[in-house]
């Protein structure tokens, strides 16, 4: 009787095994390396003294953005979605509060892009309005609140 028991006992077990190869096979199977993303559309922004000016077509999903600085001092640019320029938090000497736009609406930025140098950065755009522009306060002279912004549409 006490064979009988075992045989039970290890069939229990070897069925016990054989689910767990297969769960964690098929667990595995969702661990494959997914494809890779789409080749992501590629925009331009040209940076200089005063203005931020977009060569080109920002498309929804994936942007390749490359921040050309063509002017004579140092720059950067940051995403937000927005519905204006005008209606970003400023600090009291015209900087934008970074702090304050909600990090679900802040993009992200290319920072400390020298005169004639470039950056890039990958984006994902979803359809809506944003607000590109450069935060550098330079000696005093605070290049957002000398007009230094984008306001654009993505589709």
């Amino acid at each position: 009787m006490s064979s009988i028991v075992f045989r039970a006992r290890a069939r229990r077990h070897a069925g016990l095994a054989t689910g767990l190869v297969l769960a964690a096979g098929a667990s595995l199977a969702g661990c494959r390396n997914p494809p890779p993303p789409p080749t992501p559309h590629e925009v331009t922004f040209n940076l200089s003294e005063g203005k931020i000016v977009l060569d080109g077509t920002v498309k929804a999903g994936f942007d390749k953005v490359v921040a050309h600085n063509v002017g004579n001092y140092p720059h950067e640019i940051v995403f937000v979605r927005a519905a204006s320029a005008a209606s970003l938090p400023t600090m009291p000497d015209g900087s934008v509060d970074e702090d304050k736009i909600p990090p679900t609406s802040n993009l992200g930025e290319i920072e400390d892009i020298a005169a004639t140098e470039s950056g890039t950065k990958t984006i994902y755009f979803r359809p809506g309005h944003y607000v590109a522009f450069c935060n550098v306060d330079e000696d005093g002279h605070v290049h957002f609140a000398s007009g230094m912004y984008l306001d654009f549409d993505v589709a």
